[in-house]
């Protein structure tokens, strides 16, 4: 469990079973900062506050960070997902390459029959 730091005068409520980070604006009145997904605080949520954080992050530093971790998630899902494929295809490419009594051969008539589909296709 994760604690806000002292300095950020931020308390955290549980409501409905999930945590609630709540401060005060200017004028001194609540507010609610976050609703957490879970019942307690986690280390992504106190980072998350402070990246919003008007007195130490700016607008433009916001958006390139928002921006750099899209695009780390956009690859990082990309990757799992070629993963996934690779695992996924492995039986089937083992079953075809592995098969009792198959064999790859050649012949000079398959080859003729070939190379006039693909000049066909030329035309």
């Amino acid at each position: 469990m994760a604690e806000l730091p002292k300095s950020w005068d931020l308390h955290t409520r549980l409501n409905d079973g999930k945590c609630e980070v709540w401060g005060k604006d200017d004028t001194g009145v609540d507010y609610r900062v976050r609703k957490c997904d879970g019942a307690g605080l986690t280390e992504t949520d106190v980072a998350e506050i402070a990246a919003v954080d008007r007195e130490t992050t700016t607008a433009k530093k916001f958006v390139r960070d928002l921006q750099a971790w899209g695009r780390h998630k956009q690859v990082t899902r990309e990757a799992e997902y070629m993963d996934d494929l690779t695992e996924a295809a492995g039986p089937v490419v083992r079953a075809g390459m592995e098969r009792e009594g198959s064999t790859v051969g050649y012949s000079s008539k398959y080859a003729k029959n070939f190379d006039n589909w693909l000049n066909s296709l030329g035309e």
